[in-house]
């Protein structure tokens, strides 16, 4: 159109029409210059993608937030599409290069700070790292405030022992209740924010609750935060100790013949000397796998109520004998007698007497040790003492040595051809101590001398 000095004014077609409203200052729609991009971006991240992050990952802004490598990768793609957007409008001004050029090293920069994020929340390789989480309780009063205590007092004792051992123990204090309808939610839970910040190798928390009875029962749970394939390990209330110590009590000092028959689930675990308890549990998942095996354990307890109960002082002497070589060869057979006493008591006893009669037509040529007259035709009487053997004190349950050394016997071969009936007579044991009344056991010398 024309101008006031009657020159004509003309567009240049050459240039895109998007250059020509890149600089107008009434344009609307998407900013139109590199400056406004970047104001754009920086608002949309500061407000909508930092609050949107922090509200989908439950987290407190900024400490928390910061702690997730996933925030820094999300800025990143985010600085990424604002630098492919400035590029597109940019013009050849240096300042807009040089913002590009800031705008990919921040990306770069966000990239890096996730993978570091991610590092620093790997375990440390020197000390070993526990992350404690918040005790929980039924809700109520009470047992929020003892589950509080007990944290308090467990926090106390394990940062005691981090004191003593800066370098190989550190304590994370993360004082967040497990959240979850489920085991497997609580489980993600606990892992996820495990692995915030410093890693650690354990998160352990623990839940108090009141049974029907008035009893309070804590429950600890440990869990591996770096191994998904591993679930909960629950260590289980320490009333269960306690009923192990009353069927103690009700086994030796009341002494009531019991059986005892343990089950362990599947997600508790033992730890420290009581792994080492030979419980031999059954491992079980569901309430009706104790139900199945009770059903034909229990039959075989019958005869608890008919047994025995053990006497304070009982020991019981044993008579045996072992083969011994004879010069030449023969259908004769030498022995070598033992004797030794069970203590089958409940008490230990400090010494014990034994008296054993021997026929004295099936001695050895060996002399034999002392013996003693017996005041029987054809029997001969040894008497031997513990101490004298040097041996201590018999302990309950256990067996002594030989008390009887060095009588040899011989069994001829025509003897148990022509005259078996004289195979017939008897060994005899007795043995005393003083504590009680003594116990005697014969055997005769077919059954002692079985001929092999």
């Amino acid at each position: 159109m024309p101008n006031p000095d009657g020159a004509k004014q003309f567009v240049d077609d050459e240039t895109p029409l998007e250059a020509q409203s890149n600089h107008d200052p009434k344009r609307e729609g998407p900013p139109g210059t590199v400056w406004g991009t970047l104001g754009l971006a920086f608002t949309i991240i500061s407000g909508a993608y930092c609050w949107l992050f922090k509200t989908w990952d439950k987290s407190e802004f900024p400490d928390e937030t910061f702690q997730n490598p996933t925030f820094w990768w999300g800025l990143a793609i985010l600085l990424a599409l604002t630098a492919l957007y400035a590029i597109r409008v940019k013009t050849s001004e240096l300042l807009d290069k040089v913002l590009i050029a800031l705008l990919c090293i921040s990306i770069l920069a966000a990239v890096g700070t996730g993978f570091i994020v991610l590092r620093e929340g790997l375990p440390s390789k020197d000390s070993y790292t526990i992350a404690v989480f918040g005790f929980t309780g039924n809700g109520d009063a009470l047992t929020n405030g003892l589950a509080r205590r007990i944290r308090g007092a467990i926090w106390d004792q394990l940062q005691s022992q981090a004191n003593q051992f800066p370098r190989h123990l550190l304590i994370l204090n993360r004082d967040r209740d497990p959240k979850g309808e489920t085991e497997r939610e609580q489980l993600e839970y606990v892992r996820k924010w495990a692995r915030r910040g410093k890693g650690s190798h354990l998160a352990i928390w623990l839940h108090v609750s009141m049974q029907p009875a008035g009893q309070y029962v804590a429950t600890a749970t440990y869990v591996n935060p770096h191994n998904k394939n591993e679930g909960m390990w629950v260590r289980g209330s320490v009333w269960v100790e306690q009923e192990i110590a009353i069927a103690a009590f009700m086994s030796q000092v009341l002494k009531l013949p019991m059986r005892v028959r343990s089950y362990v689930h599947d997600s508790i675990r033992r730890e420290g000397l009581r792994d080492k308890i030979l419980l031999n549990p059954m491992s079980f998942r569901e309430d009706s796998e104790i139900l199945d095996d009770l059903a034909s354990t229990l039959p075989l307890w019958r005869d608890l109520r008919g047994r025995r109960r053990k006497e304070e002082f009982s020991l019981i002497p044993k008579i045996s004998s072992r083969r011994a070589p004879v010069p030449g060869e023969g259908e004769d057979r030498r022995y070598e007698l033992s004797v030794t006493v069970m203590n089958d008591g409940e008490r230990d006893v400090p010494e014990v007497t034994v008296n054993v009669e021997f026929p004295s037509m099936f001695l050895d040529e060996s002399p034999p040790p002392v013996v003693k007259p017996s005041g029987k035709t054809g029997i001969i009487r040894l008497e031997v003492n513990s101490k004298t053997q040097n041996i201590g004190n018999i302990y309950s349950g256990l067996e002594t040595p030989s008390l009887i050394q060095g009588l040899f016997y011989v069994i001829r071969g025509k003897t148990r051809k022509e005259n078996p009936e004289l195979l017939d007579q008897k060994v005899t044991a007795i043995v005393s101590s003083g504590l009680s009344k003594s116990t005697k056991v014969s055997k005769t010398i077919a059954e002692l001398s079985p001929f092999q």
